[in-house]
């Protein structure tokens, strides 16, 4: 499957991520026709793909659209994309219970899948030689981080020097020492790592985008109340936001 369906531009995503973060703001127009974007995660309840929206939100596909945008193959093990999906007003649903939409037999257009980031402890980190500086990618500072459902989302601005034909990406993995996690809190360092082979061209990109599984950081985070969150690199400046504790977990369906 192609990493990147129906292609969306890294560029494209940071422009709207904003918008996409935002739970269920639809776009009208006078024949009740709707558009959206989202980060979402992907499920599978019964049998049928569903997308959990970052923020709130779950979106039913068409098995049509599925079918269309992965080429028959579904979407594997694929968690996390960027996605763009229109459908008409009256298959929108709201759960006051829930305070959420759920947006039926979506037709979805276009989107990107995120790549999957590690978690690794300090020890971890060094036993792998990760802090060995990286030869081909320079991040300059953190557009956004955070957290929902399982998952930690980092979006960082930098540039490539070199890529070959393979597409070099930098090997990204957040490292936490446990001997630092105290109440409430915890903090990440962002490491990547990549060099470039003899055969490398010249190439740039310039965001970096990446979602972590957090969800077996929870226990080992003392205290109860919302866990503020820090992300830092060398070379730029880090981010701190507060979380809730429920955000640490997997939606695991449509009644959760």
């Amino acid at each position: 499957m192609k990493h990147i369906f129906r292609i969306l531009s890294n560029a494209a995503v940071i422009a709207i991520s904003t918008f996409a973060m935002s739970s269920c703001e639809f776009l009208n127009n006078d024949d009740h026709f709707l558009s959206s974007a989202s980060f979402v995660t992907i499920a599978n309840e019964g049998g049928n793909t569903i997308f959990f929206m970052d923020g709130g939100g779950v979106i039913k596909p068409t098995k049509e659209s599925v079918n269309k945008i992965t080429d028959n193959k579904g979407f594997g093990d694929y968690k996390r994309a960027y996605m763009y999906f229109n459908y008409y007003k009256n298959e929108l649903d709201y759960s006051e219970e829930k305070k959420e939409y759920t947006v039926n037999n979506a037709d979805i257009t276009f989107g990107r899948f995120l790549d999957m980031g590690q978690i690794k402890t300090l020890e971890q980190a060094q036993a792998e030689n990760l802090f060995l500086a990286d030869s081909v990618y320079k991040l300059d500072s953190f557009e956004q981080i955070w957290v929902y459902r399982g998952y930690l989302n980092v979006i960082g601005k930098g540039s490539y020097v070199l890529k070959n034909d393979a597409g070099i990406k930098p090997t990204v993995s957040l490292v936490y020492n446990p001997a630092d996690v105290t109440d409430n809190t915890i903090k990440f360092n962002l490491l990547y790592n990549r060099h470039a082979p003899k055969d490398a061209i010249s190439y740039s990109v310039y965001d970096l985008i990446n979602s972590f599984d957090i969800t077996s950081l929870e226990p080992i985070i003392p205290g109860t109340d919302s866990v503020k969150v820090t992300v830092e690199t060398e070379g730029a400046k880090s981010l701190s936001y507060k979380f809730a504790r429920k955000d640490f977990r997997f939606r695991e369906s449509v009644n959760d």
